[in-house]
């Protein structure tokens, strides 16, 4: 787990979950790998009913899955599901949009945090268990919304997208809320881009612009920063070695 995907649970959690009770949370891929998960996690989403779901046995499983792509849930059952740097690892993705979709309750709400850039990592499982596979863009939100739509699930809606700007890792998130039907839009009237500007690339229900439209991904900049502070660097030390020529011509 890194800085900011905790951060941006905390986000979702204060702008959609606060004033929820008695909520039915599913959390894709919950087998512990790090000891702060069950403590933040747990603190952030506050008194839900919890359940753990993942492909393999562990600390805080609740439920192994057989098949990636298929929930032991009833259709509409579940208020929440979180799906925190999963879906990179999910060979058929866009299989298993639908599979939470499915289960999602009318006014059911589905997170989404995956990379959008970022080394390659398979993480502790066996190869053919975790892979790293994708990485996610501003548009990619809007594109499995329609996915959705075109699969029949008619009226779910993208609430809001974004991509969150690092902290002290070299993750840049890309960050989606999905609202299974738009008749409960109401409902939900805040957005966690509302409440940041350490985003960039942003898509709003309801709103046509982009806020914070950003062309250059954060990598770029900070390599084009490097860049010219290297060609400064340069062009320095070259006015350094002129000056010494020029003084020791005028001795």
């Amino acid at each position: 787990m890194h800085d900011t995907s905790f951060e941006n649970l905390k986000l979702f959690s204060k702008t959609y979950l606060s004033n929820k009770t008695s909520l039915k949370v599913i959390d894709v891929g919950s087998r512990l790998r790090t000891p702060e998960k069950i403590v933040e996690w747990k603190k952030i989403l506050g008194d839900v009913d919890y359940i753990g779901v993942d492909l393999v046995s562990g600390e805080n499983v609740d439920i192994i899955l057989k098949n990636p792509y298929q929930y032991p849930f009833e259709d509409e059952s579940i208020d929440v599901i979180i799906a925190n740097s999963i879906f990179e690892h999910s060979e058929f993705f866009w299989k298993l949009f639908l599979e939470l979709v499915r289960i999602l309750k009318p006014n059911g709400l589905l997170y989404i945090n995956a990379p959008s850039n970022g080394d390659f990592h398979r993480g502790p499982f066996n190869q053919d268990v975790l892979v790293d596979v994708y990485r996610f863009y501003p548009d990619s939100g809007k594109a499995l919304q329609k996915w959705g739509n075109y699969s029949g699930f008619k009226d779910l809606i993208l609430l809001e997208s974004y991509i969150f700007n690092r902290r002290s890792k070299n993750w840049n998130d890309f960050v989606a809320v999905f609202l299974k039907n738009k008749n409960y839009a109401k409902d939900f009237q805040d957005r966690i881009i509302e409440n940041t500007s350490h985003f960039y690339n942003g898509y709003s229900f309801g709103k046509k612009s982009i806020l914070n439209y950003q062309e250059l991904t954060e990598d770029h900049v900070l390599l084009f920063q490097k860049q010219y502070f290297k060609r400064i660097k340069i062009k320095l030390s070259n006015i350094y070695k002129n000056i010494k020529i020029f003084l020791r011509r005028i001795k």
